[in-house]
């Protein structure tokens, strides 16, 4: 399939966004800057005119459908929310994407794995006013560890570490504390080992779609309770 077709999926992405992104809009808590307001604006209108313009700004061809299959929703809820972004397993394609938006959103992005060698890969980062990087054993008490506010409000969180069956946990950690929480590996076929539905990932969340390109599925949250 023409991989320009593939990116046009974004726009099932972003509809699903738009939507209840509209809905929860006077919900959102940091909403004190204008600065942030302003561009949160501009890209909402050019998501809704250009979306695959726009996507394609962030995703180089071919596109990957594999490691690389959660790019479309990440840009799409990067640019769609309004907070930092958090992201809790580090990867060659999600987190040179994230340091991109970030850059471009004038927001902050934490990327945090327990592996080193995924960490220094990504080390130079850390010399740039946007995006940091670490190391630690867990993904525990993120906040506290950075020395920020417990109940900070992120953006987006990705979940795509390592430890299989502890991801629901962690997604389901920032169902009030993030505007869209998206885990990868949400296809069917690796339910047995992610065990995102058997440990009821969906509860906690209002909304719950998947955005799936061939065998591989991300799943997207909005943050609100039923």
């Amino acid at each position: 399939m023409n991989n320009r077709l593939i990116i046009c999926f974004g726009a099932i992405v972003l509809i699903f966004l738009v939507l209840i992104y509209k809905e929860s809009k006077s919900n959102f808590q940091d909403f004190n800057k204008l600065q942030k307001n302003t561009i949160l604006e501009n890209n909402d209108i050019d998501l809704m005119q250009n979306a695959n313009d726009v996507v394609l700004k962030y995703i180089n061809l071919p596109f990957d459908y594999g490691y690389g299959s959660n790019s479309i929703p990440l840009v799409v809820a990067s640019l769609m929310t309004s907070g930092d972004l958090l992201e809790l397993g580090m990867g060659k394609f999600s987190t040179p994407l994230l340091h991109k938006l970030a850059a471009d959103t004038n927001k902050q992005v934490v990327s945090i794995d327990t592996d080193i060698n995924w960490v220094n890969n990504f080390a130079l980062y850390n010399k740039t006013k946007n995006h940091r990087v670490y190391c630690w054993p867990s993904f525990d008490q993120v906040e506290k560890k950075l020395g920020i506010e417990k109940n900070k409000l992120w953006g987006i969180v990705l979940v795509d570490h390592i430890n299989a069956t502890q991801r629901a946990f962690d997604a389901k950690k920032y169902a009030n504390r993030a505007e869209i929480v998206l885990i990868h590996d949400a296809e069917k076929t690796v339910e047995h080992g992610y065990q995102y539905e058997k440990n009821k990932i969906r509860e906690p969340f209002k909304y719950v779609c998947k955005f799936s390109v061939f065998s591989q599925s991300t799943m997207i949250m909005d943050m609100f309770h039923n």
